[in-house]
């Protein structure tokens, strides 16, 4: 493979963006999942108003498929929307999506929210929870655990 095949030409793919610097740490760990269901909710928004012309659907019912805190499913739900429209698309030999290959997954600053909560070791308070342990956590973990099933699904294509 020479390099000229691994660059990304524009209009190749659907770019799903998240970024996690935006996102509001909270010390209050409920503000905290309520911060980051919001923010990814947000990034899903942003998709479905850039591509909702695209998805064969007007955005208002886009926004619909949003469930408000389960931000896992939507990625689910999301990636499954770009391949029932890609493939609608190749059955009806539609130029204009001939080229698309899928959902580019940007992610920025992918640690600086989860970064707020990590607790060195030894710490003076013995009875500290665990990030896993909260629903924050179990927000963060099962967003990413859901990337990663969809990736390896092909649902999202690259990532970055």
């Amino acid at each position: 493979m020479c390099s000229s095949d691994l660059k990304i030409k524009p209009g190749q793919y659907f770019v799903l963006r998240f970024d996690f610097s935006t996102v509001n740490a909270s010390p209050d760990l409920a503000k905290a999942n309520q911060s980051l269901i919001a923010s990814l909710n947000s990034s899903f928004k942003d998709f479905y108003d850039t591509y909702a012309t695209y998805l064969g659907e007007d955005v208002t019912s886009l926004y619909g498929n949003i469930d408000s805190n389960e931000p896992n499913v939507n990625l689910d739900k999301c990636g499954r929307l770009v391949q029932l429209a890609l493939s609608r698309a190749r059955k009806q030999k539609n130029e204009q999506l001939a080229n698309i290959q899928g959902i580019y997954l940007l992610v920025d600053e992918y640690d600086a929210f989860a970064n707020n909560y990590l607790v060195p070791p030894n710490t003076v308070e013995p009875h500290k929870i665990t990030w896993d342990d909260t629903l924050v956590g179990r927000t963060f973990k099962s967003f990413w655990a859901m990337a990663k099933s969809i990736a390896s699904g092909g649902k999202i294509r690259k990532a970055f």
